[in-house]
């Protein structure tokens, strides 16, 4: 079994591609984002997947291609309101669709990360590290986060239950942000445990949430303003429709939790994270 803390970093200099830090269970490569049948190590074995695509969604096209997904509930109807009110969109999608999402998507290399079956919290997903306090902007106002990378942390392993006088397998997992503060000084007499993550900075527990697949879908985390109508936005018939502009200097506001998770340097592309269960050999 094979287990890695990644952290990747979006860039903006060449269409926001993604870059992971070296390791075994981590690939950048050149292959093509619609390439979801391989996983990312060969031989992996069984457990959870996560991939990371950038987008050029100046065009809106997140919401155009993901609205006819939002029909159901991703992980519930409670934990989706939360997830939306503070910027990000869980999406179920059939895992035989990826592909050709991925590819009216993907707008570079993609990032691809294994983590089998990890117990334990493991970060799946960390931003650039800020050296200075910044602020989100969460449903009830700006939350100030100290120094550090914004991560996702996640653990999964299978659950066997019978339905229906069959034995069926799932893939659960945990998933939960968290800031996780940056250290300043590394010769302390107490260093950080790595077997306690949850210690080493503030959990936003009100997103803790478990999602269950039998490995037939996928779930993605998508960056989208609380108040945005992907439905409508579908609708629209031609290029989006933009507001006139207004003289002088934009006003400048906190981003929303899933921008400062998801977002990259370069204004219109994101970030989306797909996490993939691996069910069968």
């Amino acid at each position: 079994m094979l287990r890695r803390l990644p952290i990747w970093l979006a860039s903006a200099a060449c269409a926001a591609a993604l870059f992971a830090c070296a390791g075994p269970a981590t690939s950048t490569d050149t292959r093509p984002a619609n390439d979801i049948a391989r996983p990312a190590v060969d031989l992996g074995g069984l457990g959870l997947e996560v991939r990371g695509w950038v987008v050029d969604n100046r065009d809106q096209r997140l919401a155009r291609r993901l609205a006819s997904f939002e029909a159901g509930d991703a992980l519930s109807a409670e934990a989706d309101a939360a997830w939306q009110a503070c910027g990000v969109r869980v999406v179920q999608v059939p895992t035989e669709q990826l592909s050709p999402l991925a590819v009216s998507l993907v707008s570079g290399p993609e990032s691809r990360v294994w983590l089998g079956q990890t117990p334990q919290w493991t970060e799946a997903y960390a931003t650039a590290e800020s050296e200075s306090r910044r602020g989100v902007r969460m449903p009830e106002g700006d939350l100030v986060l100290a120094p550090g990378a914004i991560r996702l942390l996640v653990r999964a392993w299978f659950e066997r239950s019978v339905v229906d006088a069959q034995e069926r397998r799932n893939l659960r997992v945990d998933l939960v942000p968290q800031n996780r503060e940056r250290t300043f000084n590394s010769l302390t007499l107490e260093p950080i445990d790595p077997t306690r993550p949850l210690d080493v900075g503030l959990v936003i527990d009100r997103l803790a949430s478990v999602w269950r697949s039998d490995g037939s879908t996928a779930l993605l985390l998508v960056p989208a303003d609380p108040g945005e109508d992907w439905g409508a936005i579908a609708a629209q018939v031609g290029p989006p429709e933009y507001e006139p502009g207004v003289f002088g200097p934009p006003m400048r506001t906190a981003p929303t939790l899933g921008q400062a998770l998801l977002g990259t340097p370069r204004d219109g592309f994101d970030i989306v994270l797909v996490l993939i269960p691996r069910t069968q050999q």
